[in-house]
């Protein structure tokens, strides 16, 4: 466990278990100019901006939205120091090998991780919460002009998830169904969610663009009906449907797309205020919302296969559920090989024996680990789908 000592406006947290001493300056007044601005590895969407006049010479910062974005470093000095201006969103720092050291809603602040020993170090900083709705701004990481940046270099698979709250370990840590949502905001977490677990285990670099509560083409209820993924999909900021600021990475060329969407869509009754007048028109809308999403992937990342986790959920009768499931492979097959995608792979988990004991009945930490395993050892048995890594 950690302490956290507050003197005057300068919080000291003390490790007992560990070496480094951890110290937050409210005041910002721990990077200067002189200091060496370390250059992360991100895995993530995220937007850089010059930190301006007063930060160190090339300091940037690193706004972001999705859930699980991450910074990796690596450096030859004692200290480093840590830069936010954050006050909605937790995050996760791990140094080496040592116990993590949790950052929750850090404010406008600089925190110093100190005595670290000599030699070289390896740090991670994990984005834990969704907070879908808010800009965060992680500033960077800071080391002495005299320390040493090493590289951090990128792994050679890459898997993105795409999909909704079933990914972004929406209230898992809750350990009840009954939650408010800010509840829920606090108790979410990405990074023990089973994409991130998947990715971490197969040792690859991963992107999670999930939304609690989005749909292919509709929204769980019909809420926010501008922000279904089919519009948000291509953009840095997820609540900027119109006009988008577009994702643009060409390093970003994931071998394994999972794409998890369709549930939000079928799952609650048509409002008549809605543009489907029937299921039937919103099993065509999905379909083609779908078939364009492949596209889109195919277009950025030409040797990736896409597994589709086919919905398994909804309010429909059993000839709609039919219909979705004959037309909806049917069409998505042919546009995959259009378009010259490899060949699509449709799953389901089957019956795992989650308990659902998170906000709002959604997967616990134990459901996610479940998951993660059952999704780790199917790919495992499919080496060939990271050809080309």
């Amino acid at each position: 466990m950690r302490a956290l000592l507050w003197v005057g406006l300068m919080g000291v947290l003390t490790a007992p278990c560990a070496a480094q001493t951890v110290t937050k300056d409210t005041l910002n007044q721990t990077v200067t100019q002189q200091m060496q601005v370390l250059v992360p590895h991100i895995g993530g969407r995220v937007q850089t901006n010059p930190l301006g006049p007063n930060a160190p010479k090339d300091a940037v910062s690193y706004t972001h939205q999705w859930p699980g974005t991450y910074w990796e470093v690596g450096f030859d000095a004692q200290e480093v120091v840590l830069k936010f201006d954050d006050a909605d969103n937790e995050y996760r720092l791990f140094i080496d090998a040592l116990s993590p050291i949790p950052i929750a809603q850090p404010g406008r602040t600089e925190i110093t991780v100190a005595d670290l020993g000599a030699g070289p170090h390896q740090l991670r900083l994990e984005k834990v919460t969704e907070s879908i709705w808010i800009l965060g701004a992680f500033e960077g990481f800071y080391i002495a002009a005299d320390g040493k940046a090493l590289p951090a270099a990128p792994k050679p698979r890459q898997i993105e998830f795409i999909g909704d709250s079933d990914m972004t370990g929406y209230g898992l840590r809750s350990g009840t169904q009954v939650c408010t949502q800010d509840q829920v905001r606090l108790s979410s977490d990405a990074q023990a969610a089973y994409p991130a677990l998947v990715a971490k285990q197969l040792d690859a670099d991963y992107q999670i663009n999930a939304i609690s509560g989005r749909g292919m083409v509709r929204n769980y209820d019909g809420s926010v009906p501008d922000n279904a993924m089919a519009k948000v999909y291509g953009s840095i900021f997820p609540d900027q449907a119109d006009p988008a600021t577009p994702y643009l990475d060409p390093e970003w060329q994931p071998q394994i797309i999972f794409v998890a969407l369709g549930n939000n869509d079928f799952f609650s009754p048509l409002h008549k205020d809605e543009v489907w007048k029937s299921h039937d028109a919103l099993i065509d809308a999905y379909i083609t919302g779908m078939a364009n999403l492949l596209t889109t992937l195919h277009s950025r990342s030409r040797a990736a296969t896409v597994i589709l986790y086919w919905p398994d959920q909804g309010i429909m009768t059993a000839a709609e559920k039919a219909r979705l499931d004959s037309d909806g492979k049917s069409l998505l097959n042919k546009t995959a090989q259009q378009i010259g995608m490899k060949p699509l792979e449709f799953i389901a988990m089957g019956n795992l024996e989650l308990d659902a004991l998170a906000c709002h009945a959604h997967g616990s930490a134990a459901d996610h680990r479940k998951k993660a395993q059952w999704l780790i050892d199917r790919i495992n048995r499919q080496p060939d789908l990271w050809a080309g890594q």
